[in-house]
């Protein structure tokens, strides 16, 4: 989830209209068009929210305590590049399959694509570290 706050401020001289510049802070002085001294202030407050969803889904034969099929499909936020990705990934036990692949949330880049015997995956996430199956 995404959150931005905005605001935004606009003095104008409640007589002529005119758009004013004045700093926060310091008192106001007579309208440089007209000579007034009163003041219409907007204030306009903004703010967003994104959502993003995902699912994730384990598969297990009856009796087994290990799961046969792993599949995620959802937003992940990478903080060194501090942007939001979406990695679909499977594993496939069963099948000895590996598939993963990575894109940009925002432009939809990929920026990586892996699909590879199961066996052969290493140096990765959960399986660094780990010893050859």
């Amino acid at each position: 989830m995404t959150t931005v706050g905005l605001r935004m401020e606009e003095h104008r001289c409640a007589h002529c209209d005119a758009i004013l510049f004045e700093p926060p802070g310091e008192r106001a002085g007579p309208c440089p068009v007209c000579g007034e001294v009163g003041r219409s202030i907007a204030v306009k407050l903004e703010d967003r929210i994104a959502l993003h969803d995902g699912y994730r889904v384990k598969a297990y034969r009856a009796g087994s305590s290990q799961f046969f099929i792993d599949e995620r499909s959802g937003p992940s936020y990478y903080r060194v590049g501090a942007e939001w990705h979406h990695v679909m990934r499977v594993i496939d036990r069963e099948n000895d399959r590996y598939t993963e692949v990575v894109r940009v949330l925002r432009t939809g880049e990929v920026i990586r694509e892996i699909d590879e015997p199961l066996s052969q995956h290493t140096d990765r996430g959960g399986s660094k570290n780990q010893a050859p199956r």
